[in-house]
């Protein structure tokens, strides 16, 4: 397990978290953990690509989990 923190604006979509979260790892680390291979969970629930941070009721401080497929 790995966590970091992240900015992210509330019109963000989860989508742009993402590339974010992709883009921001090493590059023997994000080969494995590309936006197609990631699954955000939030309070129990698969966050949609297409809804924004704020439509997901993500706020300041919230902890989102990183699910990465193989």
């Amino acid at each position: 397990q790995k966590g970091f923190m992240m900015d992210v604006e509330p019109d963000m979509t989860v989508g742009e978290v993402k590339v974010m979260i992709e883009s921001s790892l090493p590059a023997k680390d994000s080969v494995n953990c590309t936006v197609q291979n990631q699954r955000l969970i939030y309070d129990g629930h698969n966050l949609d690509n297409q809804m924004s941070i704020h439509r997901c009721g993500i706020t300041d401080g919230a902890n989102i989990f990183v699910l990465v497929r193989r």
